[in-house]
């Protein structure tokens, strides 16, 4: 019998109920086995970034030690020199920059490592200030705004061009974050547009989205579903804020814009087959509901149980739409 003979045959008896999946996937691990790891391979994105107990404490604790530095730094400023200030907070910085990179390639210290370089990413950035201030030159905005935020930024993407690790990406991307909201902040647009934090959060949250999908062109989707996610949020949010309260700082163009936003979403996620789309923009349907709520529908008044049985409705339409689309398209 040939192989494609076979293969027929298979799915003759797949199709009949004669033989299931599970009794064909482990005939075929008992005939290829699945093949031991190498001690010095390295883990995948998924366990890199993967979120359990033991990496939150350890990201928690280095994110404790960095406040203990910043406070030891600001407690004895007066009695430290200069040099020591720099030492203590730009030089752990460093040091633990080279410690981060030495560790991040040992699998069983990667996460370690990866804390390491989260501690001193926030370490530089206090460093630099502290060597500003120490030189007297922190009287202008523009340091804080631009020029760390710019030195970091290239500092880690040169990183990540040559050592090829995703952590430096994300970092460079946090300090690209910063420099973008710095550069609009010393442009000073609210001579022209009041609520210029907003219009700015727009366009970096649909930044990230489109960052989130080069990376998912490209296969690093838990990068991707990342930028996805805060994008998502910093555009939905921001159009949500936009829309203002009524009747104080209202803007009816981007209250009846919200929905279609938010429908655009999950269009999206239909046509991106990604369920983070999908959980957002349903989510910020459900708040948008509540907004409206809380804006036109006193609690106390006699419209107020009606706002509760249209709210209650409306969320399990939202509910079983959700699990219809996910089920359809998702499953």
């Amino acid at each position: 019998m040939d192989k494609n003979s076979l293969i027929e045959n298979l799915k003759e008896m797949a199709g009949k109920g004669l033989i299931t999946k599970e009794e064909l996937l482990g005939a075929l691990d008992s005939v290829f086995p699945p093949s031991p790891s190498a001690p010095d391979e390295q883990p995948s994105g998924k366990d890199l970034f993967r979120l359990n107990v033991p990496v939150i404490l350890s990201y928690l604790g280095g994110i404790i030690v960095f406040l203990g530095i910043a406070f030891l730094v600001s407690q004895n400023w007066k009695t430290l020199n200069g040099a020591a200030k720099i030492l203590i907070s730009l030089g752990s910085g460093i040091a633990l920059y080279a410690a981060g990179i030495l560790l991040e390639h040992h699998p069983r210290f990667k996460i370690t490592g990866n804390v390491f370089l989260l501690v001193s990413a926030l370490l530089m950035a206090l460093g630099i200030h502290v060597v500003f201030k120490v030189a007297g030159l922190t009287g202008q905005a523009y340091t804080w705004r631009i020029v760390i935020p710019g030195i970091l930024f290239i500092t880690y993407l040169v990183s990540y061009r040559v050592l090829q690790n995703i952590f430096f990406l994300i970092l460079a991307i946090g300090f690209g974050t910063w420099l973008f909201f710095g550069v609009i902040a010393t442009l000073d647009p609210g001579r022209i547009i009041r609520d210029w934090g907003l219009y700015a959060t727009l366009a970096g949250g649909l930044t990230h989205v489109f960052l989130g999908y080069s990376f998912s062109r490209d296969g690093r989707n838990i990068l991707g579903n990342f930028l996805y996610a805060c994008g998502i949020s910093e555009f939905l949010g921001a159009a949500l804020a936009l829309g203002g309260h009524f009747p104080r700082d209202y803007n009816g163009f981007w209250e009846a814009a919200f929905p279609f936003l938010s429908c655009g979403v999950i269009f999206a996620s239909v046509r991106l087959k990604n369920l983070v789309f999908l959980s957002l923009g349903f989510l910020f349907l459900v708040i948008y509901i509540f907004k409206i709520g809380a804006e036109y529908f006193s609690p106390g008044g006699m419209d107020w149980p009606v706002f509760l049985i249209v709210t209650g409705a409306a969320m399990i339409f939202l509910g079983t739409m959700f699990h219809r689309l996910r089920k359809k398209y998702f499953s």
